[in-house]
């Protein structure tokens, strides 16, 4: 994992020319990449340069053909070689992997190897392979036994985390900024060896000039640098994947990786589903289940309490009101509306949840499930993707209201669910538990651009498919639906300053879209007076 112009595909290139060397008559070397042009006038001509140009003596005429990319002992089987293969794009599998093992053909047994062939794969431009063909990669790796016979390299640059290859090198606590001072090489999660290759450590870099003519240089790393510490490009310059906002994401993945934890409640918590739900296609139903509450603090998720603190009485504690994620369901798909409303309903029972504490997906076919639990549950409210923006505030300090900035209701809902998730407004938590792929992937990944009247708008989930193999964001869709449902249904929403909502619903009528635009110092409190434990509740924030 590094940024351009380190060698990291090159070396793995001269690693594996010289590992054919040892064993050239039983030894399998893939080339893979995204981009066949780029395999062939780069990483298959380089070796080719490699072989015709070495000084060590090659005990075997070798032959080197440019227009299949295909190297070997001449006469010999032509799969034991060096070849290169082009994994397509847009695919379930790629096909260009498979079958690819090692086999049982030595005539007399290796020392160390036995009878077995050897297989080795480089896979050149890693964040550019789709994700199909790491899924064909996975079938390699289920033969791998420990004995050496098999050896995958996978050079990439960490563009973002949306990428494969970045989700293969997660390390087993998840990636944080701080790691990038200390984090060189280590084991991720995959089961994969990591070594990361940071510029800001290379002799160039370092002397500020010209060590090893060839590689990044002095001037180049500096340009980088023009973003600030901040920047995409200066991560990737550092062979670490962006963690701070980007200028056309939503969501800043550093926040996703510190925000992990449990919220301490200091008082009676509403369970809270949310669920976005599919019929047919590669699409998934996800229901999510959360709790919003009252809390004095939170634990983080390597064990440190925090304590909320007034904001402003600086040093005095003050609990907020805060939504812990938890749980995250994939149900079971089925075209009959009726069978997808009762596994919701039964679920939505066991886990003690009223009606009008859940929000679904109502666009399309999904309509229907929200008109029979409407019929014969209760109010549960649905959200309708093609919606114009609200007249709801995002945070209790908005002077202003959702319709204000945001271009329609996705839109509102993303940014939503990062205002609330910002470590300084500390609404959202996300339980440990939960596993951060693809969920992350997901929620960091989600571009937006400027519009009309200067609104944000984010892009489409039709585009974002397009961006991702036709991966749907099923998970991160049914998250930040949660914000919306407490927004809508709740006394109190979150802020820097805490401050009611809007009236509560009563009954089955229509929800209110108004908002007063009062200032914090005269809050507009609009639900019931008899309502005793919002007034409780009210009384506990101010």
């Amino acid at each position: 994992m590094a940024g351009s112009s380190l060698s990291k595909t090159y070396s793995a290139g001269i690693f594996f020319t010289l590992d054919f060397l040892r064993d050239p008559f039983y030894t399998n070397i893939k080339l893979v990449s995204a981009n066949e042009d780029n395999l062939r006038k780069n990483l298959h001509s380089h070796i080719s340069a490699l072989f015709k140009t070495m000084s060590i003596p090659l005990k075997h005429d070798l032959t080197i053909r440019d227009n299949d990319m295909y190297i070997g002992v001449k006469g010999w089987i032509s799969e034991m070689g060096i070849s290169g293969i082009a994994v397509k794009q847009g695919v379930i599998s790629s096909g260009g992997l498979r079958g690819h093992k090692v086999k049982s053909i030595r005539k007399h047994p290796h020392p160390k190897f036995g009878y077995l062939s050897r297989l080795r794969i480089l896979v050149d431009e890693g964040q550019d392979v789709p994700s199909a063909g790491y899924g064909d990669l996975q079938t390699i790796e289920a033969s791998m036994d420990g004995l050496d016979a098999i050896k995958i390299i996978v050079p990439f640059n960490p563009v973002d985390l949306s990428r494969r290859a970045v989700e293969m090198a997660e390390p087993p606590e998840g990636y944080h900024p701080d790691q990038i001072e200390t984090l060189h090489y280590y084991q991720a999660k995959s089961g994969y060896q990591v070594l990361r290759l940071d510029a800001s450590r290379f002799e160039n870099i370092v002397q500020r000039k010209t060590v090893y003519p060839g590689f990044i240089t002095y001037q180049a790393y500096l340009g980088f640098m023009r973003g600030g510490d901040n920047s995409a490009a200066y991560y990737v310059a550092r062979g670490f994947p962006p963690m701070k906002d980007s200028a056309n994401t939503v969501i800043p993945p550093e926040w996703l990786q510190t925000q992990r934890g449990e919220a301490v409640y200091v008082s009676a918590v509403k369970n809270l589903i949310s669920a976005d739900l599919a019929f047919q296609g590669r699409d998934k139903a996800v229901m999510v289940l959360a709790r919003w509450g009252l809390a004095a603090g939170w634990r983080k998720e390597r064990g440190e309490m925090v304590f909320f603190e007034d904001r402003l009485n600086p040093g005095e504690r003050k609990a907020r009101h805060v939504l812990t994620i938890d749980q995250v369901f994939i149900l079971p798909k089925s075209d009959d509306t009726v069978t997808m409303t009762q596994e919701l309903m039964g679920r939505a029972k066991q886990l003690m949840v009223d009606p009008e504490n859940v929000c679904l997906d109502m666009t399309g076919n999904a309509l229907g499930v929200w008109s029979h639990t409407t019929k014969f549950w209760g109010n549960v409210l649905g959200i309708n993707w093609g919606e114009k923006a609200t007249e709801l505030r995002v945070l209790s300090d908005d002077m202003g209201t959702a319709n204000d900035v945001y271009d329609n209701l996705p839109t509102e809902l993303w940014f939503s669910f990062k205002r609330w998730l910002d470590p300084r407004v500390c609404g959202i938590l996300i339980n440990p538990i939960i596993p951060t792929t693809p969920l992350y992937r997901q929620l960091s990944s989600r571009r937006y651009s400027t519009v009309k009247d200067h609104k944000s708008r984010v892009e489409s989930k039709d585009s974002y498919k397009a961006r991702n193999a036709g991966v749907s964001p099923d998970e991160a869709d049914a998250f930040i639906m949660l914000p919306q449902l407490i927004r809508t249904r709740m006394p109190v929403i979150p802020g820097m300053m805490e401050a009611p909502s809007k009236k509560l619903p009563t009954g089955n009528e229509t929800d209110s879209n108004t908002v007063s635009h009062k200032t914090l110092d005269q809050p507009d409190y609009l639900f019931d007076e008899n309502d005793q434990h919002a007034q409780d509740t009210l009384d506990y924030v101010e």
